[in-house]
C-alpha cells in the first residue's frame, strides 16, 4: 500500500514535466520546420539578430552600436561557432521559444490544478499571436517571456512562503529579462508597479509593499550594468508619428484585431472564462489576478502612447493574462458541474465539456499552425538567389562598402530593411535602406530611410507640401510622374512615358516619307537642373537628326510640362504624347472642351481627386485629345494627345498644365529638390542591391549606365556598382 502511494506521488511529480517536455518538443519541431522552409529565415529581424551578435564581437557595421540587450545574442554567438549563420540563428530562436510552456506552467500552477495548468501551457505555446511572432522574428521576445514568467512564478512563491531562495530566483530571472529584451522588461516593470499599487489600495498598509521593494531593489541591482545601454537607447527614440485621436485609438483596435484575428471568437470565450477565473481567485485571496490585470492595462497604455506607431507590439502581451486566468475559469466550470448538476445531467454535461475542450484546443492549435505557415511566407524575403547575392557582397566588396537597397514591398511601399538588415547581419556591410518611418524606432533610422526613400524615388525630384514630381531619365518608364503626397499613402496620379512618346517627321533627304522617332535614342542627354528659375528640370533625348526635350516644374497645385520635338534636317509632322493615370485610378465624369480635359480620378478605396489638364497647341498647329478608359496595350486609363504642325517647320512644342483640384497652394509655394547622385555621394554609397521584382527601379539603374554598372545578376537580384 505504501509503495503504491509512493509510486503515485512520484508519477504526480514527474508527469507534468513529461507533459511539458512533450509540448516543448512538438512546438520546437514545428517552429524549426517552419523556419527552414526557405534557404533564408523569414523576416528582416533575423538578419538584425546577426547584426547584434557581430556587434558583441566588435564588428559594428552600422555605426549605431548595440540596439538590443545582449543576452540572446551572446547565446547566438555560441551557435555561430558551430553552424552557419542561418542555422545558428534558427536554432537560437527555436530554443528561446521552447522553454515557454515550462515558464508559463511555473507562473500559473499555484492558481489551478495540474491538468488545467498543463492545458494552458500547451495553448500558450501554440497561441496564434506567437505563431505570427515566429514569422517576423521574436527570438529575444520569446526568451524574455520565459524569464519574465519564471520570475513572476518565483515571486508569487516568495509571497506565499517568504523563502529567500524564491526571492533570489525571482530577482535573477527579472534581471535576465532586462538583459534580454527591453519591451518585455518595460511591460513587466510597469505591471509589477501596477500590482503593488493595487495591493496598497486594497490593504491600505504600506507594509504590503515591502516584498515588492525587496524584489525591485534586487532586480535593479542585477540590471544596473545595462543602465548605460538603456539610457542610450532611450535618448535615440524617435517621437510617435501617429496622433492619439483618432488614429492612435483606431490603430490600437486594429492591432487587437491583428493579434487575435484568426480565432477571435475562441479568444473572446477564453477571455470570459479567464475573467470568471480571476474573480474566483480574488475571492479566495490570491494576489496573481492583480498582476495580470495590470499587464492588460499596461499593454493598452503602451499601445496608445510610446508604441502608438506600431500598437500591436504591446498587445502581444494580452495572450498571457487571458491564458493565465483560463485554468481557474475552466476549473470553476468543472467544479460547478460536479457540485450542482444531478448525476444524470453530469453524465451528459461532462462528455460535452470534455469534447469542447478537445475540439476548441484542436482548432486553436490548427489555426495557430496555419497562421505560422502564412506568416513565414508573408515575411520571408531571403531565399537561394538572395543568399547568393549576399555571399557575393561579402566576398567581393570592401569592408567599408555601403549598400543601398529598397528591399521588397511588405504592405504598401518597399521596405528596405527586408534586405538591408540581412546585408548588415549576413554580408556584414553597412546598408542604406528605404522604409516606412513608423516602422522604425530610432531617430537615426528614420532620418536614413527618409533619405533613402528619396534616392529610390527617382533621379531628380521636385516637391512641395502636396505634390511630387519625379524624373527618372535616362530610364523611359514613368517620366515624369506626378504624385499626390499624403501622410498615409502617396498616390501616383499621372505619368508620361518616354518609351512611347513619338515624333513623326520626314527627312530632307527623303521628303514625303515619314519616319517615327520613339524615345529610345542611341545617345541621351542627361537631366539638368535649372537653378536660376522655372523650369526646374530639363531632360532631353537625341538621335542623329532628331531630338525630344522636356521641361518640367511644379507651380503650386499644377505640374507644368513642355515637350519640344526638333528635327535637324527635315520637317516635323506630329507629336504623340500619352498621359497615363496611376495604378488603381479610373476616369469619372470626364469632359473634353477643345484641348482641355476635366474630370475626377477615383479608386475602389474611395479616393476622389478632381483634375484638369490644359494643353497649349504648337504655334501654327493644333492638338487633339481622346480619353481612353483602358489602353489596349497596358489596360490603363490614358489621355492620348496628338499635336500637329503644318508647313515646313523643324520644331513642334506642346505645353501641359495639369491642375489637381484638391491642392490649394499659391504659385510660389516653397519647393524642395533632390538629386539621387548627390544623396548617394553624401551617404558614401558604393553599390545598389536591387530586386528584379521592382521593375521600375531596376530599369532606372539598368538604363543609367554612366552612373551604375551591373557587377552581379541572377534571377531575383541585380547588384550595381555606383560609379558616381
Amino acid at each position: 500500500m505504501g509503495e503504491a502511494r509512493t509510486t503515485a506521488t512520484a508519477l504526480a511529480r514527474v508527469y507534468p514535466v513529461i507533459a511539458l517536455a512533450m509540448i516543448a518538443i512538438v512546438g520546437a519541431a514545428l517552429r524549426f520546420s517552419m523556419l527552414g522552409r526557405y534557404a533564408g529565415l523569414p523576416s528582416a529581424d533575423h538578419g538584425n539578430y546577426l547584426v547584434a551578435a557581430h556587434d558583441l564581437l566588435g564588428r559594428d557595421v552600422t555605426g549605431y552600436g548595440l540596439e538590443y540587450p545582449p543576452l540572446m545574442f551572446a547565446l547566438q554567438l555560441g551557435f555561430l561557432g558551430l553552424a552557419d549563420p542561418i542555422t545558428a540563428t534558427r536554432i537560437v530562436v527555436v530554443a528561446s521559444a521552447a522553454f515557454l510552456p515550462f515558464a508559463f506552467y511555473v507562473a500559473v500552477r499555484r492558481t489551478s490544478r495540474t491538468p488545467w495548468a498543463l492545458l494552458a501551457a500547451g495553448l500558450v505555446t501554440f497561441a496564434e499571436a506567437y505563431s505570427e511572432m515566429t514569422g517576423w522574428g521574436g527570438g529575444p521576445d520569446f526568451l524574455a517571456l520565459v524569464f519574465m514568467l519564471a520570475s513572476f512564478g518565483c515571486f508569487v512563491a516568495y509571497l506565499d512562503g517568504t523563502r529567500r531562495r524564491d526571492l533570489l530566483l525571482a530577482i535573477a530571472f527579472a534581471g535576465l529579462t532586462v538583459w534580454t529584451h527591453q519591451l518585455t522588461a518595460l511591460v513587466y516593470a510597469f505591471a509589477l508597479v501596477g500590482w503593488a499599487v493595487a495591493e496598497l489600495v486594497r490593504t491600505r498598509t504600506p507594509r504590503v509593499l515591502l516584498p515588492f521593494a525587496r524584489f525591485g531593489a534586487g532586480a535593479v541591482l542585477v540590471s544596473l550594468p545595462l543602465a548605460p545601454l538603456y539610457l542610450h537607447l532611450s535618448s535615440r527614440l524617435a517621437p510617435q508619428i501617429t496622433p492619439l485621436w483618432p488614429d492612435g485609438v483606431d490603430g490600437s483596435l486594429q492591432g487587437l484585431v491583428f493579434v487575435f484575428r484568426d480565432s477571435s471568437a475562441l479568444w473572446a470565450l477564453f477571455a470570459i472564462l479567464a475573467s470568471a477565473g480571476f474573480a474566483r481567485l480574488l475571492g479566495r485571496g490570491r494576489p496573481e489576478p492583480r498582476f495580470w490585470i495590470a499587464m492588460v492595462a499596461v499593454a493598452f497604455v503602451l499601445a496608445l502612447t510610446i508604441l502608438r506607431d506600431n500598437a500591436a507590439r504591446s498587445l502581444y502581451f494580452l495572450v498571457l493574462p487571458v491564458l493565465a486566468g483560463l485554468p481557474a475559469g475552466l476549473e470553476y466550470v468543472w467544479e460547478r458541474m460536479a457540485a450542482e448538476l444531478p448525476a444524470r445531467d453530469r453524465r451528459i454535461a461532462v462528455p460535452i465539456f470534455l469534447a469542447f475542450l478537445v475540439v476548441s484546443s484542436s482548432a486553436f492549435v490548427g489555426v495557430s499552425v496555419q497562421r505560422m505557415s502564412i506568416a513565414v511566407d508573408w515575411y520571408h524575403a531571403i531565399d537561394v538567389d538572395e543568399l547568393e547575392a549576399l555571399d557575393w557582397l561579402r566576398g567581393n566588396t570592401p569592408a567599408d562598402a555601403v549598400i543601398a537597397t529598397s528591399g521588397l514591398p511588405l504592405l504598401v511601399q518597399p521596405e528596405g530593411n527586408r534586405f538591408g538588415w540581412w546585408i548588415e547581419g549576413y554580408a556584414e556591410r553597412k546598408s542604406f535602406y528605404t522604409g516606412s518611418a513608423a516602422l522604425y524606432t530610432f531617430r537615426e533610422q528614420r532620418a536614413m530611410v527618409a533619405l533613402a526613400n528619396r534616392f529610390f524615388l527617382g533621379n531628380a525630384i521636385e516637391e512641395n507640401e502636396a505634390l511630387r514630381l519625379v524624373e527618372n531619365a535616362p530610364a523611359d518608364l514613368r517620366n515624369p510622374s506626378l504624385t499626390l503626397r499624403s501622410s498615409e499613402q502617396d498616390r501616383l496620379l499621372f505619368y508620361f512615358n518616354d518609351g512611347v512618346t513619338s515624333l513623326n517627321y520626314s527627312r530632307a533627304a527623303a521628303p514625303g516619307r515619314n519616319v517615327t522617332f520613339f524615345a529610345y535614342p542611341a545617345n541621351e542627354t542627361r537631366v539638368t537642373w535649372n537653378t536660376t528659375g522655372a523650369p526646374t528640370i530639363v531632360v532631353g533625348r537625341a538621335d542623329t537628326d532628331v531630338s525630344l526635350e522636356r521641361e518640367e516644374s511644379l507651380r503650386g497645385g499644377d505640374l507644368l510640362v513642355n515637350v519640344t520635338g526638333r528635327v535637324t534636317n527635315g520637317t516635323v509632322g506630329s507629336l504623340t504624347i500619352p498621359l497615363w493615370v496611376g495604378p488603381g485610378l479610373e476616369f469619372v465624369g470626364v469632359q473634353i472642351a477643345g484641348s482641355r480635359v476635366a474630370g475626377t480620378l477615383e479608386s475602389a478605396l474611395g479616393d476622389s481627386i478632381p483634375f484638369a489638364v490644359t494643353v497649349t497647341a504648337p504655334i501654327g498647329g493644333a492638338v487633339s485629345v481622346r480619353a481612353i478608359d483602358a489602353d489596349p496595350v497596358f489596360g490603363t486609363p490614358v489621355l492620348e494627345y496628338v499635336a500637329s504642325r503644318a508647313g515646313n517647320a523643324s520644331e513642334i512644342r506642346v505645353g501641359f498644365a495639369i491642375d489637381i483640384g484638391s491642392v490649394d497652394l499659391p504659385a510660389d509655394a516653397p519647393l524642395d529638390t533632390a538629386d539621387a547622385v548627390d544623396i548617394a555621394r553624401s551617404q558614401r554609397v558604393t553599390h545598389v542591391f536591387q530586386s528584379r521584382r521592382i521593375y521600375e527601379q531596376l530599369e532606372r539603374f539598368l538604363k543609367d549606365r554612366d552612373r551604375f554598372a551591373t557587377v552581379f545578376s541572377n534571377e531575383k537580384i541585380e547588384i550595381f556598382e555606383f560609379l558616381g
